[in-house]
């Protein structure tokens, strides 16, 4: 597991926020996002300071080899001497596996450069032009069992805070905004394309908005081994309305109910799962809106119609 995953998946165990940890270690949200993302790293200063914040010890933390006390790595001494050819010819490895190990970085740089995106907005930018941005990747399993990642990507549009001087808040603008035209991407273990799903006539055509970094929240809700999950737009200021969609075994994504589904529970989470009723085993699930009508909180059920491979709202 990479650095970056290690630190995301702690990160969550301790229940912690990518805001708490920048603001404990006197950093931007974004660089603790880019050393999730593998395009940054901390300095060891802000390594130590993780290791206390997540209460992990630093080998767990970096997986680095820390060598036994007593031994002569540890203790400083020289330890044991090797004949002089055989440094040289450890040099000159080091030195072809680096040459060999560029060339093959530079390879995928070509290869796949459509991937690269655009550097996150530093702390402190009020406005910028984003194209191919990451914003949210979660990874899950194909039917071979093979690893594949599902990607959020802001293809081209704009980043902007509260301090830019076109900034209208409220109807969806938030105090952070990376607004602008959205896709996602499915690729394989090997950074090779399974499948684009263009986002923005699933939501009207408008541009998309979101806040923040998506964390995708997967479940299976019609118990047939593929996993589900959920994209929320702004409907109202009490409501998101949600698109659902699933990942089939060789990579695809579908959309798997026709319409919005409209949810109150969350305001503030883009991915959610939603919830069974009380007892409820079956292949469905339930979503809560405010109504302003009557002034409370509406359920309503959704069930998986295998004859037309949806879900669809019941009564």
């Amino acid at each position: 597991m990479r650095f970056g995953e290690r630190l995301k998946s702690l990160r969550r165990e301790k229940g912690l926020t990518q805001e708490y940890l920048a603001e404990q270690l006197q950093v931007s949200r974004q660089a603790v996002s880019k050393w999730e993302r593998g395009e940054a790293a901390p300095s060891m200063e802000k390594l130590l300071a993780l290791s206390r914040l997540l209460e992990t010890p630093l080998e767990r933390l970096t997986e680095t080899a820390v060598p036994p006390a007593g031994t002569p790595a540890a203790k400083g001494g020289a330890g044991v001497s090797h004949p002089r050819w055989l440094w040289r010819l450890l040099i000159l490895s080091a030195c072809a596996g680096m040459l060999l190990a560029a060339a093959c970085l530079w390879l995928l740089w070509r290869q796949h450069s459509r991937l690269l995106h655009s550097e996150s907005a530093e702390h402190g930018t009020a406005y910028e032009r984003l194209a191919e941005h990451l914003l949210g990747e979660e990874s899950f399993e194909l039917a071979d069992g093979r690893s594949a990642f599902l990607r959020l990507i802001l293809t081209e549009g704009e980043y902007f805070t509260e301090e830019y001087e076109n900034y209208l808040p409220g109807g969806g603008v938030y105090p952070v905004n990376y607004q602008g035209s959205y896709r996602l991407e499915v690729r394989g273990s090997a950074q090779d394309l399974l499948c684009c799903y263009p986002l923005d006539a699933d939501f009207g055509g408008e541009p998309l908005n979101f806040p923040d970094e998506v964390d995708f929240a997967l479940f299976d809700y019609n118990w047939d081994g593929r996993p589900e999950f959920t994209l929320g737009q702004y409907g109202s200021s009490s409501t998101l309305l949600y698109a659902l969609y699933t990942l089939n075994g060789d990579g695809g994504i579908e959309k798997c109910c026709p319409q919005l589904i409209a949810d109150s529970r969350d305001i503030h989470a883009f991915s959610l799962i939603f919830p069974r009723g009380e007892g409820e085993e079956g292949k469905g699930f339930r979503a809560a809106f405010w109504d302003n009508a009557t002034g409370e909180l509406r359920e309503q059920p959704y069930l998986w119609q295998e004859g037309q491979g949806l879900f669809l709202p019941a009564g």
